[in-house]
C-alpha cells in the first residue's frame, strides 16, 4: 500500500559536481550508479533536471522515461507536482 511506498524525486541541473572528480563523465557515472544502488533497493526514483539542455546527462544517469526536462525554474512547481502525482500512482 502506500506506507510502503518509497520514492525519491531528485531535482537537479542534470550536471552533477564533486570536489575530488576531475572528468565530467566520471560523475555522470557515479550519480547514475548511486540510482541504480537505489533502485535495488526498492526505492522508485524520478529526476526533474532544469535545463533543457541536459537530456543526455539525465538520461544516462535516471533511464529513459524515469526524468523530466524543464526549461526553467518556473516551471519547476507545476512539473514537481505532475511527478509527484505519477510517482503516487505507481
Amino acid at each position: 500500500g502506500p506506507a510502503d511506498l518509497r520514492t525519491m524525486l531528485v531535482i537537479s541541473d542534470g550536471a552533477p559536481s564533486d570536489v575530488d572528480a576531475t572528468r565530467p563523465g566520471d560523475l555522470v557515472e557515479d550519480a547514475r550508479a548511486a540510482m541504480l544502488q537505489a533502485r535495488r533497493e526498492g526505492i522508485t526514483i524520478h529526476g526533474i533536471v532544469v535545463d533543457p539542455g541536459a537530456g543526455d546527462s539525465a538520461r544516462r544517469i535516471f533511464g529513459g522515461g524515469r526524468y523530466g526536462l524543464v526549461p526553467d525554474a518556473l516551471t519547476l512547481p507545476a512539473q514537481t507536482r505532475q511527478a509527484y502525482g505519477r510517482l503516487r500512482n505507481q
